[in-house]
């Protein structure tokens, strides 16, 4: 659903709209929901964290509460939002 389809529904049908998930724009489309930041042990693939937050809200923003999760010395893999000097002395 796009931000300007939101805005042509009926009152009925916004109220229904989780009111905790926020907007993003991405890629050029507009989302709405969550994101999800997830540790996975790399050999057993097992979820070791997982942290959900509005979309809105950057990687950097919760990086160092989910690297908290990652036992000292473990590769750690990850797309370029969590990617920053702070974070790789970390």
């Amino acid at each position: 659903m796009e931000l300007d389809e939101v805005e042509e529904q009926s009152e009925a049908q916004r109220r229904q709209l989780d009111k905790a998930a926020k907007w993003v724009k991405r890629y050029g489309r507009s989302e709405h929901g969550y994101e999800a930041h997830v540790v996975m042990a790399e050999e057993s693939k097992l979820l070791q964290a997982v942290v959900a937050t509005a979309a809105n809200v950057h990687d950097s923003k919760v990086a160092l509460g989910v690297l908290e999760k990652v036992p000292r010395g473990h590769k750690v893999y990850g797309d370029r939002g969590y990617d920053s000097a702070q974070l790789r002395s970390a």
